[in-house]
């Protein structure tokens, strides 16, 4: 399916980043980007699951957590519009999750499985939109956002922190 890209208002400048890294205007462009993610966060080993780059940074297992918890929160928003949702969605605190996620007690290896049980799901719910659907709004964090927007939010978050792995924690 062809999807355009959102336009600037259709969702929180806070997210442009988000979609700017999201590239192609179709959905299998987007999960192509996807796909390519999984293979890349798969690759990290095992033993570099606790490094952190600096004191007090997430550990890479917390980053690849929050990268599944934030794509979870922003598939149940996508979800909403796709349903009619009338209610506003709350915000989250990213630190609060992070610290609360249980990463350290888990295997890397674990947390790579449920992300890509996450990023198989996030498929089938923007497989099962309408073209209609992705033109539709709900109030999130205070801010109107489409299903659209969120459509490439999803894939340009994780797009960001893949960066970050690779700029900051020297993963290629």
């Amino acid at each position: 399916m062809i999807l355009n890209r959102p336009a600037k208002d259709e969702y929180f400048q806070f997210y442009d980043h988000y979609v700017q890294l999201a590239q192609g205007n179709s959905l299998d462009d987007l999960f192509e980007l996807g796909n390519n993610l999984v293979h890349f966060y798969n690759s990290i080993p095992e033993e570099l699951g606790t490094y952190q780059y600096a004191p007090g940074k997430w550990s890479i297992k917390q980053l690849l957590q929050h990268v599944v918890d934030t794509e979870r929160i922003f598939a149940y928003r996508l979800l909403c519009i796709f349903r009619g949702e009338q209610q506003a969605i709350p915000g989250f605190d990213e630190n609060l999750y992070a610290d609360s996620g249980n990463a350290e007690h888990r295997t890397l290896q674990e947390i790579q499985e449920e992300f890509v049980l996450v990023r198989q799901s996030t498929n089938q719910l923007l497989k099962s939109g309408k073209k209609e659907d992705f033109s539709k709004y709900v109030i999130a964090s205070g801010h109107k956002i489409s299903g659209r927007a969120l459509s490439f939010i999803i894939f340009g978050h994780a797009m960001h922190h893949k960066n970050i792995l690779q700029e900051r924690y020297g993963i290629k």
